[in-house]
C-alpha cells in the first residue's frame, strides 16, 4: 500500500515520555495514515509531589501526540495486575486511630477495600495552563459545567480537587445520605474539605414532618437560599436531570421561592451549602466528617419545599467495617422557631434513629404511631426527649447543648 508502519517496544529504562508528564513504555505501533500511535503498554506521570506514589499503569489506546488524553476506569492496574486508585479514600483500619481520608493520584491504596470517597473516570490529561493532571469525562474536561465527576491533582501545591458524586465512606444501612458536590484536599494541613448537597432518605412518618415545615414557612424574615453559594444545580442535574436543574434555579431566580421539587428527591430532607471536613481530634476517638460553617439551606423535607438559610451541624462518624457502628448526626434549627435534632446508630445492620424537637406539634405526632409503624426489619425511629444525645454530639463542635 505504500504506507509507512512501525511496530516496536519501549523498555521502561530508556526513560521514554509521551510528553513531559507522562513517562511510557510497552508496546507501540505506527501506521503514516493516522495521526495517533498505537500504545499497548503503562504510563507513569511525572511530578514533585512526595505523598503520591508513582505507578505504572497499564492501558492500551490510540494517543494523538498532539493531545495526550489517556483512558482511564474507576478501577485501574498495573502491568502486574494490582490495584491503583485516583481519589480521596478512607483508611478502614480497626485501629481507630489510623482511620483517615487519604489521597491517591495513580497510586496505591493503603488497603484495596478501602472505600472511595471520590474518583472520576475517561481520560486523563495535563492541563498546562492550569498546571494540573486532570481527569473526567471528555464533555468534562471540555466544560466543567456539565455533570460528572472531576478529579486533579495540582502539580505545584500537591493539592487535589475534585466534584461530582461523593460517597461518604459510612455504611447507614436503611438510611441513606447520598452527596453531591466538591472536594479539596490540602497537602499542608492534610486535611479533605468539601462543600457539598446532602439527601438523607428514611422511612419517617412524611406527613409530620411536612407539617412541621409549614410551621416554619410561616415565620416570617428567614434568609432566602442564594444559589450561587451551593452546589443544589450540580446535584438536581445529577439525581434528576440538567433540564430539571435549570428549571428549579430559574423559576427560583424569578421568584425567590422555592416550589415543590421533583418526584424523584422528595423522599427525606436536603442541606445544601454544607461545609464539611475530615475529623481527627486527640480529645475524642471518633474519626470522621464534621461541618465547619453555622449555616446551609435546608431545601426540602420530603414534599414541602422550604429553601431558607438555617443553623446547622453536621457529624458523620467513620469507624471500621468490620465494627459495623457508623453514626450520623445532624442538627438544624428554624430562628424564631424550633430545633431539631436527628441521631443516628448502626449496630451492625440495624440503624436506630432518634428525632429530638422542641417542636411540640411534631413530637405529640411522632409519640402517636404505634411503635410497629415505625420500624421496619433493620431500620426504627423514635422521638426522644433524652437531650443527653444532642449534648453528646455537640461535644464534637467544643461545647455543649
Amino acid at each position: 500500500t505504500y504506507q509507512t508502519v512501525a511496530r516496536g517496544n519501549i523498555k521502561a529504562e530508556t526513560k521514554f515520555k509521551l510528553s513531559s508528564h507522562f513517562e511510557y513504555n510497552g508496546d507501540v505501533s505506527i501506521k503514516a495514515a493516522s495521526p495517533t500511535l498505537t500504545f499497548n503498554g503503562a504510563t507513569r506521570l511525572i511530578h514533585e509531589c512526595d505523598k503520591f506514589t508513582k505507578n505504572w499503569m497499564a492501558f492500551s489506546a490510540n494517543i494523538d501526540p498532539k493531545n495526550i488524553q489517556i483512558p482511564v476506569g474507576e478501577s485501574m492496574k498495573t502491568l502486574e495486575g494490582k490495584t491503583i486508585t485516583a481519589g480521596i479514600l478512607w483508611r478502614d483500619s480497626p485501629v481507630n486511630d489510623s482511620i483517615r481520608m487519604y489521597p491517591t493520584f495513580l497510586s496505591s491504596p493503603a488497603n484495596v477495600l478501602d472505600p472511595v470517597v471520590l474518583t472520576g473516570s475517561g481520560f486523563l490529561q495535563y492541563n498546562y495552563d492550569a498546571k494540573e493532571f486532570q481527569i473526567g469525562s471528555l464533555e468534562k474536561l471540555a466544560n466543567r459545567s456539565v455533570p460528572g465527576n472531576f478529579l486533579a491533582l495540582h502539580t505545584e501545591s500537591c493539592s487535589m480537587n475534585g466534584e461530582g458524586i461523593i460517597n461518604l465512606g459510612m455504611d447507614y444501612g436503611d438510611l441513606k445520605v447520598d452527596a453531591v458536590g466538591v472536594v479539596n484536599y490540602d497537602q499542608t494541613s492534610g486535611k479533605t474539605a468539601m462543600n457539598v448537597t446532602l439527601y438523607v432518605k428514611a422511612d419517617l412518618d412524611r406527613g409530620s414532618l411536612e407539617k412541621a415545615m409549614d410551621r416554619a414557612l410561616a415565620l416570617e424574615g428567614l434568609k432566602p437560599m442564594d444559589f450561587n453559594g451551593n452546589t443544589l444545580e450540580k446535584a438536581i442535574a445529577t439525581w434528576v436531570d440538567v433540564k430539571t436543574a435549570d428549571k428549579v434555579k430559574s423559576d427560583y431566580v424569578l421568584k425567590q421561592e422555592l416550589k415543590r421539587l421533583p418526584s424523584e428527591i422528595e423522599n427525606g430532607f436536603i442541606l445544601t451549602g454544607v461545609q464539611l471536613e475530615s475529623y481527627e481530634n486527640p480529645q475524642i476517638q471518633n474519626r470522621g466528617i464534621i461541618s465547619t460553617s453555622n449555616e446551609a439551606t435546608l431545601v426540602n423535607m420530603y414534599g414541602k419545599a422550604f429553601g431558607k438559610v438555617v443553623p446547622v451541624k453536621v457529624f458523620m462518624q467513620q469507624t471500621c467495617s468490620l465494627a459495623g457502628s457508623d453514626a450520623l448526626g445532624i442538627y438544624f434549627s428554624i430562628p424564631g422557631g424550633y430545633d431539631y435534632y436527628f441521631d443516628y446508630t448502626m449496630s451492625k445492620k440495624d440503624g436506630e434513629l432518634k428525632i429530638i424537637s422542641s417542636d411540640e406539634a411534631l413530637a405529640a405526632a411522632l409519640t402517636g404511631i404505634k411503635e410497629d409503624k415505625r420500624k421496619s426489619k433493620n431500620f426504627k425511629y423514635e422521638f426522644s426527649n433524652q437531650r443527653v444525645f444532642f449534648s453528646k454530639f455537640m461535644r464534637y463542635f467544643g461545647g455543649t447543648e
